[in-house]
């Protein structure tokens, strides 16, 4: 059985899903995405906050809500994101992923997620998460932590098209059944400038794809002073700040 484990939004912004990328035109993909985003999803200022987190990453303070639908796979749910602590390019996000999954009674994700947005870009440092479910009658509650060596660098400053950087981290992830070390990679690049619309409204936004050692493409659309407002498997449904 596979389970959808509960993510942050900031992860979505490079790590998004994994359907292959279809084929588009990249025109006007001389400049970066605009200031405005149009529709209920709103813009939002930066919060006091530098680089990435004033931009593309996020925009922001504390009680930031981005509200998502997943779709992946057979499974199914909505995933809040919350700002729940902000000192100044230190960040604590608390997420809540709630999934409808064959076979599951029932399937709620609940984590904490630390980021430091630096100079030269966001990185994410550690998560922390409890995760309870019922599978054919029996309650399961499994509890974990993901600490990364040097940081987790997800995405630089000053994002416009043509932008590349390598998305990557090691570190190792603790449960009740022990420690596994990781060591991933993406190589990531911002295709072009893209109007999307999503439930929460018209953004304009810059294409991200991010490409893994094996060639799988993850895709997410970011729109300035919002975040991630599209991925392969989630649409933003509400954004409030």
């Amino acid at each position: 059985m596979r389970i959808f484990l509960g993510i942050s939004v900031l992860s979505m912004l490079a790590c998004a899903g994994g359907i292959k990328e279809k084929g588009e035109d990249p025109a006007d993909d001389s400049a970066a995405a605009g200031d405005d985003s149009g529709g209920g999803g709103g813009g939002g200022g930066g919060g006091g906050l530098f680089g990435p987190c004033a931009d593309y990453g996020m925009a922001f303070g504390k009680g930031t809500e981005w509200v998502y639908f997943v779709d992946v796979q057979t499974q199914t749910g909505t995933l809040t994101s919350t700002i729940t602590e902000q000192s100044g390019g230190q960040l604590v996000i608390k997420s809540v992923a709630e999934y409808d999954i064959p076979d599951f009674d029932y399937y709620t994700s609940t984590s904490k997620s630390y980021y430091n947005c630096a100079s030269d870009g966001l990185y994410l440092n550690t998560v922390t998460s409890t995760t309870e479910y019922s599978y054919s009658g029996q309650a399961q509650t499994v509890e974990s932590s993901v600490e990364y060596n040097d940081a987790y660098f997800i995405v630089p400053d000053g994002l416009k098209v043509g932008s590349t950087w390598t998305a990557e981290g090691t570190g190792t992830t603790t449960t009740d059944q022990g420690d596994t070390d990781f060591d991933f990679s993406y190589d990531c690049e911002i295709k072009l400038k893209e109007d999307v619309v999503v439930e929460a409204g018209s953004y304009s936004t810059l294409k991200q794809v991010c490409t893994s050692p094996d060639g799988t493409k993850f895709i997410s659309w970011l729109a300035k002073g919002v975040g991630s407002v599209q991925t392969d498997t989630s649409e933003l449904v509400s954004f409030s700040n």
